[in-house]
């Protein structure tokens, strides 16, 4: 009875420091953060970031020179170099284990870079626990970003490829332009490209659904999940297979192809055209319904 008496009283006056703060949560982080600016001499054509638990953004340099602008621990930092024409930028936690137990932290720190150019050899992007967020101007040779938790977001990005992974979260792309594949990964969360081109799209996902609205892809367009539905919308490519296990199967194609649909529990209704590539669509559980987008 004391110890449920003791829990109540303490839930109480949580609450009303909650209260007294307007429920600014960010009030009640046990962490202190600070605002730091690194800077590096060197040119560089390529980028590598290793990073923790914050969120990054790339940034146009408005002076042309680089610099790296940091939310961080107090007790964390950043290293930043140039080394053989690589941007390195790695974070650096050297606390003991207890002291990276921080009670009611609420906060993600922050990671913005700015670049003096538009376009780079490579973009390499690690990271633990925050989201990636990188937008037009710029342009890449290879695009690697990979996140165990957070979401990865692009927009109007030009590659040769890309390769954007998650273990959980989401993976939201619109307007991108890549030369040869685009692939997109994540265990439990949702995939949605909108106005993308590739030589070759392939997306996977274990649980979650995915969405594709004008994704054309000049040879082949490959999705498949275990658990989640596929919606394509107005999307096209030379050859098309989609395969979920538990999921329907629904949309519209723009051009016509050789339809081979098969379902274990559900039902069927595709076109019965027969000329252009071949189009594949399997699930287990649930329906397969894809129309022309003329139809």
């Amino acid at each position: 009875m004391t110890a449920a008496l003791l829990i109540v009283i303490g839930i109480v006056l949580f609450g009303i420091a909650l209260a007294a703060s307007g429920f600014d949560f960010s009030k009640a982080d046990g962490a202190k953060y600070v605002n730091r600016t690194y800077t590096a001499e060197g040119s560089f054509t390529a980028i590598d970031i290793q990073e923790g638990t914050a969120d990054i953004w790339f940034m146009p340099s408005e002076n042309g020179e680089m610099r790296v602008e940091c939310t961080e621990h107090k007790e964390t930092s950043h290293e930043v170099c140039v080394e053989n024409g690589t941007l390195k930028i790695i974070f650096k936690d050297e606390r003991p284990w207890y002291k990276r137990m921080t009670l009611f932290s609420f906060r993600h720190g922050n990671v913005t870079v700015y670049l003096p150019l538009e376009s780079y050899e490579t973009l390499s992007v690690l990271a633990t626990t925050g989201d990636v967020t990188v937008t037009w101007p710029f342009s890449f040779g290879d695009m690697r970003i990979k996140t165990t938790t957070g979401d990865i977001f692009a927009d109007g990005i030009k590659a040769d490829s890309m390769s954007l992974m998650v273990t959980t979260g989401s993976v939201e792309c619109k307007k991108l332009d890549c030369a040869d594949k685009l692939y997109a990964h994540v265990t439990t969360g949702k995939i949605s490209l909108t106005d993308v081109t590739g030589g070759e799209i392939k997306c996977e996902s274990t649980t979650g659904r995915i969405n594709l609205k004008n994704a054309l892809a000049s040879g082949r367009l490959d999705i498949e999940t275990t658990t989640g539905s596929v919606l394509l919308e107005d999307c096209d490519a030379a050859q098309i297979a989609v395969k979920t296990t538990t999921g329907s199967i629904t949309g519209t194609l723009k051009s016509e192809k050789v339809f081979s649909a098969k379902t274990s529990t559900g039902k069927i209704d595709v076109p019965g055209t027969l000329s252009g590539g071949e189009c594949t669509l399997k699930t287990t559980t649930g329906d397969i319904s894809v129309k022309l987008s003329d139809q």
